[in-house]
């Protein structure tokens, strides 16, 4: 059906127009480090950028390295609605968040759940504090430019991931512009990345699975590059080096030997950071009167294993409901966390299922042993990230996962097209599926703004 081929085409650019809009309204109206974790991350940005892309242990419980202090001053100014329920953004915030220059000071900042992370993915918002220190900006200012700057290349980034893809561009684009990937988007966290290059991973894995023949140099290498920088800040994404270990996947015309080796230089790569950081920078992170400690945590499931069974169910059990919340429309951080109105979670549901219903719909899928390698990938992932969150995070010997955010998700959710099989179906019945994932991004335009502006601007009562 020509009308489905060229919905297919736009797409690209229709999820540039959807998406930029937001990027740019969430980057100028959410008030400063009120994205999740937006503080240490503007801080490791910050830290990259003066120089220090290494951070460091400096005691049982402390990592991090030095800031300048003009990131602290902003902190001081937005910190009541960080920590009070309800708060609002009031005028004296604003021009006192605007008379906070960069001091040239610098002091060390206790920052572990981001010392670990390392510098690549944050060098869009490097490149922003370069900028806003040159032109002596505000310091709200360049977090701001920070965010645009990371929106612009996370959706651009997007946007060729659904050029690109052989199967998945629909789940791609439906999953990448709901509220909470816009927001992650429009932050100065390295998650825009993530997301983004997890979906531009997705795209290039489907090119030669889908098409049924060897991967081309740049399809591997590029993949390859991408496990390595997505594994470096979130180690599970290794497995999804197992696709490229595929006969029908690897180059032929460079030679096994030749695969090989990008293979093995990507996962040398990342495991030389994860090493790097267990020795010198890994801290235990206390919260909430937990003190988690990795090695008696190991030390617990070696002498019970079959005990992480029990762990994962009740997982499952207490959280389901509260990960999905969270990865379709969970915005703001601490107290000033908010959520969208209960229609827009059902609404979102069912338009993923027609996204995943339309790569059903649409050309022929994986191979079977593609299609297993695919779903070990995701579903090792998935399980990874309740692992490592466990071992890292929870209480020693807790019977659930603490700490696990639904944003997690979201690249494994873009990945969703590649565990679709393929069903011949009439073409009109694949637009029918098709259209309302394509109208949908329109409810997130109007809901987002209401939700924003309500919860930071207009006084209560």
């Amino acid at each position: 059906m020509a009308i489905l081929a060229r919905l297919e085409r736009g797409l690209p650019l229709l999820f540039l127009a959807y998406a930029l809009p937001m990027v740019i309204f969430l980057s100028i109206t959410m008030p400063a480090y009120l994205n999740p974790d937006e503080t240490n991350h503007a801080m490791r940005a910050e830290q990259v950028s003066h120089g220090a892309p290494l951070n460091w242990r400096t005691g049982p419980f402390d990592a991090g390295g030095t800031i300048d202090t003009g990131l602290l001053s902003l902190l001081e100014v937005y910190w009541p609605i960080l920590a009070e329920a309800d708060k609002r953004v009031t005028r004296s915030m604003q021009d006192r968040s605007h008379a906070v220059t960069w001091s040239g000071n610098r002091m060390f900042a206790n920052t572990p759940n981001t010392a670990v992370y390392p510098p690549t993915l944050y060098l869009p918002v490097t490149v922003a504090i370069w900028i806003g220190k040159a032109a002596k900006l505000p310091v709200e200012t360049t977090l701001i430019l920070g965010r645009l700057i990371n929106g612009a290349v996370a959706a651009s980034l997007t946007a060729l991931a659904i050029a690109l893809a052989a199967r998945g561009r629909f789940v791609i684009f439906a999953t990448m512009l709901l509220p909470m990937s816009l927001a992650q988007f429009a932050s100065c966290s390295q998650d825009a990345l993530l997301l983004s290059g997890g979906a531009l991973l997705a795209a290039l894995l489907s090119r030669p699975m889908c098409g049924r023949r060897p991967a081309t140099g740049a399809e591997y290498l590029g993949a390859a590059v991408l496990v390595a920088l997505l594994s470096m800040s979130r180690p599970t994404n290794l497995v999804f080096i197992l696709p490229l270990l595929l006969p029908s996947v690897a180059p032929r015309l460079t030679g096994r030997f030749s695969a090989l080796t990008v293979v093995g230089g990507a996962v040398a790569a990342t495991l030389a950071w994860i090493v790097w950081v267990a020795i010198y920078v890994q801290v235990p992170q206390p919260h909430s009167g937990i003190v988690p400690m990795m090695g008696d945590q190991l030390r617990h499931l070696i002498a019970d294993p079959l005990s992480l069974f029990t762990v994962l169910w009740n997982t499952a059990l207490m959280y389901t409901h509260g990960y999905y919340v969270m990865m379709i429309a969970f915005l703001g951080w601490g107290q000033a966390a908010f959520t969208a109105p209960s229609w827009f979670y059902i609404l979102a549901g069912v338009v993923l299922l027609l996204a995943c219903a339309t790569e059903v719909l649409g050309p022929p899928g994986l191979t079977r042993r593609q299609l297993a390698v695919a779903w070990l990938s995701v579903g090792a992932s998935f399980l990874g990230i309740l692992v490592i969150q466990y071992l890292s995070f929870s209480r020693v010997g807790g019977t659930f996962v603490e700490g696990v955010q639904g944003r997690y998700f979201l690249p494994l959710a873009a990945a969703a097209g590649l565990l679709m099989p393929a069903i011949a179906a009439p073409a009109a019945l694949r637009l029918a599926t098709a259209v309302p994932v394509l109208i949908f991004p329109v409810a997130t335009l109007l809901t987002v703004p209401t939700m924003v502006i309500g919860r930071f601007y207009l006084q209560a009562g």
